[in-house]
């Protein structure tokens, strides 16, 4: 972002999806990721001000920034729609990065004709 190494917004999603999937309703029936959605990007998050990205040596995910990294939180909850789960990246500035909403479902999506 405008010449400065940022952390791709692919890589954000595929972290919250990878933490989502770790949250589970009761009892941990069979749950299928149906749907993104609600998903917000702050650019001026995103940006890693020189530090770098990778796992820390003692192996705690998230892209390490000079000592930070981004943290990931989710909370699951049953809605109308299914299992639900609302994730937020924030940078080690405490600056949100990104959130989404993922919605899960008992059935595989099914595929497109």
């Amino acid at each position: 972002m405008d010449g400065r190494p940022a952390l791709p917004v692919s890589v954000l999603v595929e972290q919250a999806c990878s933490v989502a999937d770790w949250v589970v309703p009761p009892g941990w029936p069979l749950q299928h990721l149906a749907s993104i959605r609600d998903i917000r990007v702050h650019p001026s998050a995103l940006v890693l001000d020189g530090g770098r990205f990778g796992t820390s040596a003692v192996g705690e995910t998230g892209p390490v920034l000079d000592g930070g990294r981004f943290t990931t939180s989710a909370v699951g909850e049953t809605t109308e729609e299914g299992w639900t789960v609302h994730v937020t990246i924030t940078a080690a500035d405490g600056a949100v990065a990104g959130s989404m909403r993922l919605l899960y479902r008992p059935e595989p999506p099914r595929s497109l004709p």
